[in-house]
């Protein structure tokens, strides 16, 4: 089992954003409205970059640079990638 590390306070943030939204999930339950992703609380996406933050580095020094340098590009998996600069340029 690979040990991956995280950052608990995060997901606490994450969660608080669910209690902050909870008028918008009794619209959305109702059929008043839609709730995409981008409607969530502000804290959602924050939690769950500080959440995992600390693994995608991880991975990004143990793991994505190592296969570049070896040729070995079909390792990396693009949305993995894509997430990765992201919360890279978060801060």
């Amino acid at each position: 089992m690979k040990i991956v590390p995280v950052y608990l306070q995060g997901i606490f943030k994450a969660i608080k954003s669910y209690f902050k939204d909870e008028e918008e999930f009794l619209k959305m339950f109702r059929g008043e409205r839609t709730l995409s992703w981008m409607d969530h609380n502000p804290f959602m996406a924050e939690g769950f970059a500080e959440f995992f933050k600390s693994g995608y580095i991880g991975n990004l020094i143990n793991s994505w640079i190592p296969a570049v340098d070896n040729g070995n590009i079909l390792d990396l998996n693009i949305w993995d990638f894509v997430s990765q600069v992201f919360f890279l340029h978060y801060d």
